[in-house]
């Protein structure tokens, strides 16, 4: 992993996971947030992310099991906060995945394209769909790049 990363990986995991009976309060229970300066963002790949969020989702993986002797499976899930700059990921309760707590529509993606989002967010995004609003207004370009795995 690279060296940069692994203050951040302590500070992931080391919250214990949070399990609610609401999909929201679950989800803002176990929010964590990567901030990245320019000069940090220079120095990493999108290797280097992907090592570090899979270590992440195997420490996450770890604490499930611990806290629910693995009878309970979660969605984890991250994202790329265009207005805050920094990449996201929470876990809810797996039966919640294609429900995730969001207000705008949501793209189902890869990985290293969310990551690539917070690499490079200056760069054009992958993604021209319109999507058309309850009033009836058409809105191009907001769909939230997500990706989601299962613990």
């Amino acid at each position: 992993m690279h060296p940069l990363l692994s203050p951040f990986l302590r500070s992931a995991c080391h919250y214990p996971i949070c399990i609610f009976d609401q999909p929201l309060e679950e989800a803002n229970g176990n929010l964590f947030y990567l901030s990245l300066s320019e000069s940090e963002r220079q120095q990493l790949s999108i290797t280097d992310l992907v090592e570090w969020i899979e270590a992440v989702i195997e420490k996450k993986r770890e604490q499930l099991q611990v806290k629910q002797r693995e009878s309970y499976s979660m969605c984890f899930y991250c994202w790329y906060d265009a207005l805050a700059s920094q990449l996201r990921f929470s876990l809810v309760s797996a039966s919640y995945k294609d429900n995730l707590p969001f207000r705008c529509p949501l793209q189902a993606t890869n990985l290293s394209t969310v990551l690539h989002e917070l690499l490079f967010p200056e760069a054009e995004k992958y993604t021209t769909k319109v999507w058309v609003d309850e009033a009836g207004e058409q809105h191009p370009d907001v769909f939230l790049m997500i990706w989601t795995t299962t613990l």
